[in-house]
């Protein structure tokens, strides 16, 4: 039973016993707290503020290196480099050497006491201790230290004016006589004598009938050609791809639309800008009755890589300044370029070199090419002025030294004829005289440098004279052999030494060409800002149409669509509708003279076999840019041309490749007529001839003769050797 009781005691008191241990835990940590806690507070220095503070008072900026601190009767000591400062508990600077107000002239040196050496003293100071009081003063101080700096530094409420007020008084009274506003300082003194004052122009609504109709695009020019293109593949390989295109080229007067704009424009504040929005163009197909077909929308080519033309959004009266920022990027002239010129990749020419595609048979020419024989005579007239200065001094020059060879001459012939006076002849060389007088000497000596004059007929001059004579018998008026301007006239280049092969226009904008002397010939124009600068008011437009069919007879037309200056100015016009309209058009241009998409092969009856009732067939056709040809024996039904594997160069490898070749033509061989009888041109009298019936592409019946005597088989024959020597050069 003693065991229980003892047991039960325990528990009864184990919760007492820990909260007692807890109380001692508790009573400890406090007395640990309370003791060890300290009475004062170690502060340092607010460097970075310091720093600025110091940076604010110099009179430049200056390359520091060092920057020191230290706490100094109540405020900071700053030792900038050689420069020491003193800032007070106000943050105010002062200067405590000479440095520092060389460095800030703006600020007072600092008081009695405080100088370079107590700032570099105070600089070694450790940071110094303060009490809990201390601490809470000094952040009072600084508190209303900065209170009274924002109280002064307050800046004054400047009331808002009623503008609305000064605009209505200036519309009544715009000339501001009689009332004279405070805002405006009027001297009568100040005006000129004949000042004449004239009213603001009256500001009249207009509409969009004002600036319309528009004037049509020229008729186009149209070149149908096939060509080899040169462009990049997204992987950076460079891609040969022959196509069948169609260029399109028409000018239009936009100077016909600026005058007639400005003068709708004229009472308005809208600017006559010239913006082109678009070349919308169709064409038309001979259908096989020999009608056109409709016009419908021509599919323009376009090239990878063209940059993304801005959107112009609809106007609905608060989004005016959006819809005149979009129209300013869609002037800048690299888009309007883009649309008006549109792009086309480089193309390989004749011979085998990679140029622009504006060279001839690809690109018509229009007279705004004419627009650069403008300039050029205005650059050759500069030239041959100054050729002629040039030439008029040199003429005189020349006029002068040759009365100079005239007086010299003049002279000789008067000493001449002094020494013939005084000449003697003495008897004892009796022989000799006569001798000399038989020969017409006069009793001179062989070596006489007169005598020699007479006989070379230069009237006593001596050979020093001679080129002035050559130049006389030459007619070049006493110039040397080689005169300055004479090799220039002959060439008729100004004396600018044009070398061959090289474009006379070099220096023109995009007319910047010089091609070897076996390149096609460029169709040259201006550039798309020359053409716009230029007086004539007339520009270019081209388009570029791949989307053709072979054996088909295509007509094209265009027109251009512009921006509406009036767009989003629901201000400017009598009716709002009119400022609505994003674009205006100009009517479609005439039709163009019709071109045809010719096929990529060629064929010609160059020889017959009647016995085996077979021809001979050339089929010539085009493949990397080159022309090949291969003949082809023929019998009746049989198609003309198969594919054939040949030897080609390839374009940029300049290797040779075996490779098939499409000599298809899609017609098939009827009938053969061996003694088909036809007229000698010019005579009266036949011959025997073959005559192939053949069924084309088309599916109509058509004939021909043996034409290898033909000037288009001549003309396909040498472009064919022309491709072998370059290959064999390859070789």
């Amino acid at each position: 039973m003693a065991r229980k009781e003892e047991a039960g005691l325990i528990e009864q008191h184990v919760e007492k016993i820990a909260i007692g241990i807890a109380l001692v835990i508790l009573v400890v940590v406090g007395l640990h707290w309370g003791l060890e806690s300290p009475r004062r507070i170690k502060l340092g220095i607010n460097a970075i503020g310091m720093r600025q503070t110091v940076e604010r008072t110099f009179q430049t900026t200056f390359l520091t290196k060092k920057w020191q601190f230290g706490p100094l009767n109540g405020g900071t000591a700053v030792l900038v480099d050689n420069s020491a400062y003193w800032v007070d508990a106000a943050d105010k600077v002062y200067a405590a050497n000479g440095n520092a107000k060389t460095w800030s002239p703006i600020i007072d040196y600092a008081p009695k006491g405080i100088d370079i050496d107590s700032v570099t003293s105070a600089i070694g100071m450790p940071p110094k201790d303060y009490s809990p009081s201390e601490v809470d003063q000094a952040l009072k101080d600084a508190s209303d230290n900065l209170e009274k700096r924002m109280e002064r530094l307050k800046p004054e409420i400047i009331p808002v004016p009623n503008y609305v007020e000064r605009l209505e008084a200036i519309y009544k009274n715009p000339y501001n006589t009689g009332r004279v506003h405070s805002y405006v300082r009027y001297r009568s003194d100040l005006m000129p004598p004949n000042l004449v004052i004239t009213k603001v122009k009256t500001v009249e609504p207009t509409g969009l009938a004002a600036l319309v109709p528009l004037p049509k695009p020229e008729q186009p020019l149209v070149k149908t050609i096939r060509e080899v293109q040169v462009s990049l593949t997204p992987e950076g390989e460079t891609e040969y791809k022959g196509i069948n295109i169609t260029h399109v080229a028409a000018v239009f007067e936009h100077g016909k639309v600026l005058k007639k704009w400005k003068q709708a424009l004229e009472k308005t504040y809208v600017p006559p800008k010239v913006v082109f929005f678009a070349v919308e163009a169709r064409r038309r197909y001979l259908l096989p009755d020999g009608s056109w077909s409709e016009g419908r929308p021509a599919v323009m080519a376009i090239v990878p890589g063209n940059q993304k033309l801005p959107v112009i959004p609809e106007a609905d009266g608060k989004n005016f300044l959006i819809i005149q920022q979009k129209c300013n990027e869609l002037s800048w002239i690299a888009n309007q370029e883009q649309i008006l010129e549109s792009p086309c990749p480089d193309i390989v020419w004749s011979n085998r070199r990679t140029g622009t595609w504006q060279i001839q048979d690809h690109k018509a020419r229009t007279r705004v090419s004419d627009l650069l024989k403008t300039e050029e005579e205005k650059s050759t007239t500069s030239e041959k002025t100054e050729t002629d200065a040039r030439l008029a001094r040199e003429r005189e020059a020349a006029r002068r030294r040759g009365e100079e060879a005239k007086r010299q001459r003049e002279a000789a012939k008067r000493r001449e004829e002094e020494a013939k006076r005084r000449r003697v002849v003495r008897p004892n060389v009796r022989g000799r005289t006569e001798r000399s007088e038989r020969r017409g000497d006069e009793g001179r000596n062989r070596r006489s440098t007169v005598r020699r004059d007479e006989r070379r007929g230069d009237e006593g001059r001596g050979r020093i004279r001679r080129p002035v004579e050559r130049d006389e018998r030459r007619g070049d008026e006493g110039r040397g052999r080689i005169p300055a301007g004479r090799d220039e006239d002959r060439r008729g280049d100004g004396g600018r030494g044009i070398r061959r092969g090289e474009d006379r226009r070099v220096g023109l904008g995009r007319r910047s060409v010089t091609a070897g002397p076996d390149a096609p010939k460029l169709v040259l124009i201006p550039t798309l800002q020359e053409q716009l600068d230029n007086p004539a008011g007339i520009l270019e437009v081209w388009f570029h149409d791949t989307n053709l069919t072979e054996g088909m007879t295509y007509r094209y037309q265009l027109r251009l669509v512009l921006i509406n200056p009036l767009l989003g100015r629901f201000k400017d016009v009598a009716n709002k509708d009119d400022a609505k309209i994003k674009f205006v058009r100009t009517p479609w241009s005439q039709w163009s003279e019709p071109v045809s998409v010719k096929r990529p092969t060629e064929f010609f009856l160059v020889g017959s076999a009647p016995q085996m009732g077979t021809v001979t067939l050339e089929v010539f056709t085009q493949q990397w840019g080159q022309w090949i040809s291969h003949s082809f024996r023929i019998g009746q039904g049989e198609p003309i041309g198969e594919e054939v594997r040949k030897e080609l160069l390839r374009l940029g490898g300049g290797e040779q490749e075996e490779t098939l070749v499409n000599f298809k033509t899609g017609a098939i061989a009827v009938s053969f007529n061996f003694k088909k009888k036809q007229r000698i041109p010019g005579t009266n009298f036949f011959r025997t001839t073959t005559e192939l019936l053949y069924l084309d592409a088309d599916g109509k019946l058509r004939t021909r003769t043996q034409d290898d005597s033909s000037q288009r088989y001549k003309d396909l024959r040498n472009e064919v050797l022309k491709s072998t020597r370059t290959a064999s050069s390859v070789r």
